[in-house]
C-alpha cells in the first residue's frame, strides 16, 4: 500500500541532501514491455494550499497535487518519472543542473522549468507502451493554461509530448540547442500486446499519433537556441500573436522522417483484397534505402492475387495520401513571424505563415525543397502502376514577406504569397526550381509515362522585388505582382528556363489471320507529346529585369500593365 501525505495548509519539505518520493509498483520497468497504470488514484503528496520541495537532489516517482502552487527546487538535479504533478496555480521546477522529466504529466496555470547549468529534457518513454485503465496510450504531456517557460543552461529537448492549447506565452531558451521532435516510438506501442491485429484500429491509432496536438497558444511563441541548432522537424506551432524562432546555427523545419524499419508500403485494392478502400496510397516516405516489396517487381509482374498478398506483411503500417501532409512542419502566427538562423535555414515541405510580416533571415543558405513520395506499385496480373508526387512548401506573410540569405536561396515547387510587398534578397545564387510529378503505368498491351512539373509561384499584391549578388534561375516560375515587378541578378546570369512535360504512350495489338491458324500480326502505336512549361512574368505596373551576365528567356511570357524593361549590365 502506498503512503499519502496530506495537508490542509502548506506542505513544505526542506532537506539538505536529497528527497526521494517513490510509490511501490507491481512491475519492473526495465523488464516490462507494456504497463497498465491507474495514476489518478495514487497520490503521495496532496496540499489544499502550496507545496514546496527543496533539497540538493530530488527524485519523484509518484503523483503530487496542490490547490495552490507547487515549487520543486534542487541545488543539483531533479528527476521526475511516471508521475503527475498537478498545480491549480503555478508550477515551478528549478535546478542548478539537469532536469529530467520522463513519462509524466505537468499541469498548472503557469509552468516554469529552469535548469541553470544543465539540460532540460521532457520526454515520453520510448521503450515501453504505457496504457491507462481505459486502454488509451499514455504519453507525457504539458498543460499550461497560461504561460509556459523553459530555460536550460545547456540543451533543451521535448520529445513525443502532448500539449494542450494555452492562453499565454510560450518561451523556450537554451544556451546550446533546442529539439522538439516526434519520432517513430510514438507510432509504435499503440495497442496492448494481448490485442489481436485489427487493421481499422491500427490505422486509427496511427493517424491519431500523427495528428497529436503540438504547441498552440493565444499568446506568443519564442524559441531561442543561443549557441547551437534549432531542430523542429515535423513541428506544429500556432500562436495568436508573434512567433520568433532564433538559432545561432541551423534551423531545421523539415518533415518528420519515419524510418524504413516501419516498412510503409500501402496498397491499392487487388482482386478482392481491399487494403485501402479505393484510396490512393503511399509506398514510401523519403528513404533512399527502400526497395519494392519484392525486387521481382522491377521489370517483372506478379500474376495472381495470392502471389501479391504473400508479399505483404499484414503487420506493416499504412498512411493515406490525405494524411501525408501531417508529416510536414506548420508554423502559423496571428501576428508577425520571424525565423532567423546564423547558418542554414531549411524547411522541406514546410508551411510558414503569418497575418503580419513573415521574415526569414539566414546567415548562410535558405532552402525550401519539396518532399518526394510515391504510391505503391500496383502489380495486379500484368498491370503495374505507380504515381510520384511532391509535398511543396508555402511561405505566406499577409502584410509582408521577406527572405534574406547571405549565401544561396532555393525553393522547389513552392508557393510564396503576400497582400503587401515581397522582398527576396541573396548574396549568392537564387534558384526557383520546379518540382516533378509522374505517373508510370504498364499493362499487358500498353505503357504510359506522364511527367509534369509544379512551378514555384510568387504572388504579391504589392511590389515584388528579387535581388541577388549572384545568378538567378527561374524554372517554369510564375511571378505575379499587382504593383511593380523588379528582378536583378547583379553578379551573374538570369535564366528563365522552360521545363518539358512529357506524355509517352505505347499501345500494342495483335491480329491472327485465317481464324486463328494463320500468321499473327502485331502492330504498335506510339504517342509522344512534349509541352514546354515556361516562366511567366506578370505585373499590373512595370516589369524591370536586370542581369550582369547573360539573360536567357526560353519562350517566357511577359505581361506588363505599363512598361517592361530587360537590361544587361556589362
Amino acid at each position: 500500500m502506498n503512503s499519502l501525505l496530506f495537508s490542509e495548509g502548506n506542505l513544505i519539505a526542506d532537506f539538505s541532501n536529497n528527497i526521494n518520493i517513490e510509490k511501490k509498483r507491481p512491475y519492473y520497468t526495465e523488464k516490462t514491455g507494456e504497463i497498465t497504470i491507474d495514476n489518478d488514484n495514487s497520490e503521495s503528496l496532496v496540499s489544499m494550499k502550496n507545496i514546496v520541495l527543496s533539497s540538493n537532489s530530488i527524485n519523484n516517482k509518484s503523483n503530487i497535487r496542490s490547490s495552490g502552487d507547487i515549487s520543486i527546487i534542487a541545488n543539483d538535479f531533479i528527476n521526475i518519472n511516471q508521475s503527475k504533478v498537478l498545480a491549480n496555480k503555478g508550477l515551478s521546477i528549478n535546478a542548478v543542473n539537469d532536469i529530467e522529466i520522463i513519462q509524466s504529466d505537468l499541469k498548472g496555470k503557469d509552468i516554469s522549468l529552469l535548469s541553470k547549468e544543465g539540460d532540460a529534457n521532457i520526454l515520453t518513454d520510448n521503450r515501453i507502451g504505457y496504457f491507462l485503465l481505459n486502454g488509451i496510450r499514455w504519453l507525457g504531456g504539458i498543460e499550461a493554461t497560461n504561460d509556459l517557460t523553459i530555460s536550460a543552461g545547456n540543451n533543451a529537448k521535448l520529445s513525443n509530448l502532448r500539449f494542450k492549447p494555452q492562453s499565454g506565452n510560450i518561451s523556450i531558451i537554451a544556451n546550446q540547442g533546442i529539439t522538439v521532435n516526434y519520432d517513430d516510438s510514438i507510432l509504435k506501442n499503440n495497442k496492448r500486446m494481448s490485442e489481436l491485429f485489427n487493421r481499422d484500429k491500427e490505422l486509427k491509432a496511427f493517424e491519431e499519433a500523427l495528428s497529436i496536438e503540438k504547441l498552440n497558444t493565444k499568446g506568443s511563441v519564442y524559441l531561442n537556441s543561443v549557441n547551437q541548432s534549432l531542430n523542429l522537424r515535423g513541428i506544429g506551432i500556432e500562436a495568436g500573436k508573434d512567433i520568433n524562432l532564433i538559432s545561432a546555427k541551423d534551423i531545421d523545419l523539415g518533415p518528420r522522417i519515419i524510418s524504413k524499419d516501419f516498412g510503409y508500403r500501402y496498397w491499392i485494392g487487388s482482386q478482392g483484397v481491399r487494403w485501402t478502400e479505393d484510396k490512393d496510397t503511399l509506398w514510401m516516405y523519403n528513404s533512399p534505402n527502400f526497395s519494392l516489396v519484392d525486387d521481382t517487381y522491377k521489370g517483372g509482374h506478379k500474376n495472381t492475387s495470392a502471389e501479391i498478398t504473400s508479399a505483404i506483411d499484414p503487420f506493416e503500417f499504412w498512411i493515406s495520401t490525405e494524411l501525408i501532409d501531417k508529416i510536414s512542419s506548420k508554423v502559423k502566427a496571428g501576428g508577425d513571424l520571424l525565423v532567423q538562423s546564423g547558418r542554414d535555414l531549411s524547411g522541406q515541405s514546410a508551411t510558414l505563415s503569418s497575418n503580419g510580416h513573415t521574415l526569414l533571415f539566414s546567415g548562410r543558405n535558405i532552402t525550401f525543397n519539396s518532399f518526394p513520395y510515391s504510391t505503391a506499385p500496383n502489380p495486379i496480373g500484368y498491370d503495374w502502376e505507380q504515381r510520384g508526387y511532391q509535398l511543396d512548401s508555402s511561405l505566406i506573410g499577409q502584410k509582408k514577406l521577406t527572405l534574406i540569405s547571405n549565401n544561396t536561396l532555393t525553393t522547389q515547387g513552392g508557393y510564396l504569397q503576400s497582400k503587401g510587398d515581397i522582398n527576396i534578397t541573396s548574396d549568392g545564387n537564387i534558384r526557383f526550381e520546379s518540382s516533378r510529378n509522374g505517373i508510370h503505368k504498364i499493362t499487358r498491351d500498353s505503357s504510359l509515362t506522364n511527367i509534369t512539373h509544379k512551378s514555384t509561384e510568387i504572388n504579391s499584391v504589392g511590389n515584388l522585388n528579387i535581388v541577388t549578388n549572384g545568378s538567378l534561375l527561374f524554372q517554369a516560375t510564375k511571378l505575379n505582382s499587382w504593383d511593380k515587378l523588379n528582378v536583378a541578378a547583379k553578379g551573374g546570369y538570369l535564366y528563365a528556363q522552360a521545363q518539358e512535360e512529357v506524355l509517352h504512350e505505347t499501345n500494342t495489338s495483335s491480329k491472327t489471320s485465317w481464324g486463328g491458324f494463320g500468321n499473327t500480326k502485331t502492330s504498335t502505336q506510339n504517342r509522344h507529346d512534349v509541352t514546354n512549361k515556361v516562366t511567366e512574368f506578370k505585373s499590373i505596373g512595370d516589369i524591370n529585369l536586370l542581369s550582369r551576365g547573360d539573360s536567357t528567356y526560353e519562350a517566357s511570357k511577359f505581361e506588363a500593365g505599363k512598361n517592361a524593361t530587360l537590361t544587361r549590365v556589362c
